[in-house]
C-alpha cells in the first residue's frame, strides 16, 4: 500500500459534479439501531432486550432483502411497507402468546428514522457544504471549483431527502423520473440538487445504471436552469419546450457514452441548445464519494466515475503518510475484488478541496 499527499490548489478549476452515498457517508444512526428499536418497543410494552433485537433484526433484514430486494420495487412495494415487514419480523418472536404488535410502534420507528431523531450527521458534513456555499456566493472559500453541482446516489430508501433536510441542508426536488419539473420547484441555492434512489432507478449499487442515472440528472439540471432563463423562454412557440428539452437531453447525454462534444455540436439534427449544453457538460469533472469499497468506489469506477473511499472507521490509517490528506491504495488481497485494484482513500470530507480529479486514475 502506498500513500500520497495532495496540496490545496487555489487555482480556479472546471465545474464539478460531486455525488455522495448517504448512509454511512453523510449520516449514521445516533444510537445503535438495536438500542433505538429496543427503546421504542419497550415503550409500547414489548419485553425485549437490545441484544435480542440485534440478533433478530439482522435475520429479519437479511430475509426481507432476499425476498424483496431494492425495497420490493419489482412487486410494487414501497419502502414503508418493506420496513414494516422488517420491524414485524424483528419483534414478533419476542411477543407474548396472543400479544399483537402495538398499533403505533411501527409508525414511530419509521418516523424516527426519517429525521435527526434517529440519525446524526458526521461532523465534517456541514463544514464541507458551507465551503461550497461560500464559493457559490462569492465569499472567501478554499473550495477550488468555480461551480459545483451536488447529488446523492444511494441504495437507501426515499426518506434520505427528509433526513438531510432535517439537518438544515437544502435538498432539491429533482429525482429520477421527474424530468421537466416546474421551475417553481427548482431553487438556485440548493445544497443538494438531486437525489438518485436505487428504488427509482430499479437497480442498486454497484450496478452502473444507478451511476448513469446521476449523469442524466446533471444534464437535466442544466436544462432546467436554462428553462428559467430569458434566452430559453424566447425559443420557439408555446408548446415546443418539451420537444426542445427532450432533443437536447438525448443529444447531450451522449457525451457520457463516448460521443465527442464536436460531434454533438456538428450534428445537423441537434438544436443550438444541445450544442450549448454539450459545451457546458464537457466542462464538468465527476467525483463520487462513499464508504463502501465494492458498492461505492469500485461500482463508480466501473461506471466511469473517479471515486474516493471515505474511511469512516480508519481502516486504512496506516496508508497515510505524515500530513497526507489522501492515500492511494492497492488492495491485493480483498474479497471484494477478484484482481488487485487501485483506489483512493480520504478520511475527512473537508479534505475534498485537496483533490485533483486527474490523479484519481
Amino acid at each position: 500500500m502506498a500513500a500520497t499527499a495532495r496540496n490545496v490548489n487555489q487555482t480556479a478549476r472546471k465545474s464539478l459534479l460531486l455525488a455522495f452515498d448517504a448512509f454511512g457517508t453523510l449520516f449514521t444512526p445516533k444510537e445503535p439501531v438495536p438500542k433505538q428499536y429496543g427503546e421504542v418497543a419497550r415503550k409500547y410494552g414489548v419485553s425485549v432486550t437490545d441484544d435480542e433485537i440485534q440478533q433478530s433484526f439482522r435475520l429479519a433484514f437479511k430475509d426481507e432483502a432476499a425476498r424483496n430486494p431494492n425495497y420490493g420495487k419489482a412487486v410494487g412495494m414501497n419502502a414503508q411497507t418493506w420496513w414494516a415487514n422488517v420491524i414485524r419480523a424483528t419483534l414478533k418472536p419476542k411477543l407474548e402468546e396472543r400479544q399483537a404488535l402495538p398499533a403505533g410502534l411501527i409508525p414511530e420507528l419509521i418516523n424516527r428514522f426519517s429525521s435527526s431523531e434517529g440519525y446524526m450527521l458526521y461532523p465534517d458534513v456541514l463544514p464541507l457544504f458551507q465551503e461550497i456555499r461560500n464559493k457559490r456566493d462569492g465569499k472567501p472559500s478554499a473550495w477550488p471549483w468555480e461551480r459545483t453541482i451536488v447529488g446523492i446516489i444511494t441504495n437507501s430508501d426515499d426518506r434520505v431527502p427528509d433526513v438531510l433536510s432535517n439537518f438544515g441542508l437544502k435538498v432539491g426536488a429533482r429525482a429520477v423520473g421527474r424530468k421537466g419539473q416546474k421551475i417553481g420547484e427548482i431553487e438556485k441555492d440548493d445544497d443538494i440538487e438531486f437525489v438518485v434512489l436505487s428504488y427509482d432507478v430499479g437497480a442498486e449499487k454497484p450496478d452502473r445504471r444507478i451511476f448513469e442515472a446521476a449523469k442524466d440528472m446533471l444534464v437535466e439540471t442544466l436544462i432546467e436552469e436554462r428553462q428559467d432563463s430569458d434566452h430559453f423562454q424566447a425559443h420557439g412557440k408555446p408548446g415546443t419546450t418539451t420537444d426542445k428539452y427532450n432533443q437536447a437531453f438525448e443529444a447531450t447525454r451522449n457525451l457520457f457514452n463516448g460521443q465527442s462534444k464536436d460531434a454533438i455540436t456538428n450534428n445537423l439534427g441537434a438544436s443550438d441548445l444541445a450544442g450549448q449544453l454539450a459545451s457546458e457538460v464537457s466542462e464538468f469533472e465527476l467525483l463520487y464519494v462513499g464508504d463502501e469499497l465494492k458498492k461505492d468506489v469500485l461500482g463508480a469506477q466501473n461506471a466511469g466515475w473517479p471515486s474516493l473511499l471515505l474511511d469512516r472507521e480508519h481502516k486504512y490509517r496506516d496508508s497515510f503518510s505524515s500530513g497526507a490528506k489522501i492515500a492511494s491504495v492497492i488492495e491485493s488481497s480483498n474479497s471484494d475484488t477478484a484482481t488487485p485494484r487501485k483506489f483512493h482513500v480520504i478520511q475527512d470530507l473537508r479534505n475534498l478541496s485537496s483533490v485533483q480529479i486527474s490523479d484519481l486514475d
